[in-house]
């Protein structure tokens, strides 16, 4: 909340000292090459909802590693190692400090039963 109200004073603050109904552009130029693409928006949106809808039946460990390896597709990146090893490492991180360590249930799907016998979940 304290950044959001000095973001907003800040804002206020530039638009007071520009002459008549100015606002300050914000963002920056597309990079050359790299054009912002409605296409990328909308395939991470569509991305995100699969993600949701897909949580609960194959569970945070399977759907996640694959949302990211997609997204980073629909991003445009193409080293597939880096990908594929962010993906998984960060998955398994965030599997492993929020459930285990933190006790925060995610939904596992197919894998709830091999987690379980482990003993790593309850």
């Amino acid at each position: 909340m304290i950044g959001g109200v000095v973001q907003a004073v800040r804002q206020l603050r530039t638009w007071s000292e520009l002459p008549g109904h100015l606002a300050p552009e914000e963002g920056q130029e597309d990079e050359k090459g790299y054009p912002v693409s409605w296409v990328r928006c909308f395939g991470i949106i569509l991305l995100s909802f699969a993600w949701d809808w897909l949580l609960k039946p194959l569970g945070f460990l399977i759907i996640t590693p694959l949302y990211l390896f997609l997204s980073a597709l629909v991003m445009g990146e193409r080293e597939w190692g880096k990908i594929i090893a962010f993906s998984i490492v960060f998955s398994l991180a965030s599997w492993i400090i929020f459930g285990p360590l933190l006790s925060i249930r995610f939904p596992l799907g197919p894998l709830s039963h091999l987690a379980h016998s482990l003993g790593l979940t309850r």
